[in-house]
């Protein structure tokens, strides 16, 4: 027991040194998510001409409800990223389809608070979003199984017929698949 302290005590000692390697993150314009590593001669750079389609599946609830969806602090650190390399909004085409527990990030704050108990977490960052240009899907389908109004969910999600259908169709047109 004492050795694997000596050890994680030298490794955490360590980790300042390391991280000196590296440059310090580098704030996006969507607030409260982590910050980029801009990568210094990087093999695969960020490039403004290129457009970048992704659909990120969500389908984990959160840890913990009162934090924002993890989901949804890697859609933003990588809006942030390109951002940061001046990739206009125009080539950052971000599409994310709900379905199971990851349901409830997309709750009104009402509708979530009487589920959970606390302020929807989501909202904030779902608005940032929406406003760089992410659309939200939610699966019509899940929302029939578990009777989920559609009055209890935000107007920033559309109502999906399946989340399947949303993944077939969207990676057809050229959106890469994210899977969470």
């Amino acid at each position: 027991m004492g050795n694997s302290l000596a050890i994680a005590a030298a490794l955490l000692a360590a980790t300042p040194a390391l991280s000196a390697n590296w440059p310090a993150r580098t704030p996006g314009p969507i607030p409260n998510t982590p910050g980029y590593v801009q990568i210094p001669d990087a093999a695969v750079p960020r490039d403004p001409k290129h457009a970048y389609k992704a659909l990120f599946q969500a389908n984990k609830g959160p840890e913990d409800k009162a934090k924002p969806l993890a989901v949804l602090n890697r859609i933003a650190g990588l809006h942030n990223a390109l951002t940061l390399a001046k990739v206009p909004t125009s080539n950052i085409q971000f599409a994310a389809i709900f379905f199971g527990p990851a349901v409830d990030a997309l709750l009104t704050d009402q509708a979530y608070r009487a589920k959970h108990g606390v302020p929807n977490p989501n909202l904030t960052l779902i608005d940032q979003l929406v406003k760089g240009g992410v659309k939200f899907y939610v699966c019509g389908q899940f929302m029939a199984a578990s009777d989920t109004p559609r009055s209890a969910i935000i107007p920033q999600a559309q109502v999906a017929e399946s989340a399947t259908l949303v993944m077939i169709r969207l990676v057809n047109d050229g959106y890469a698949f994210l899977p969470n």
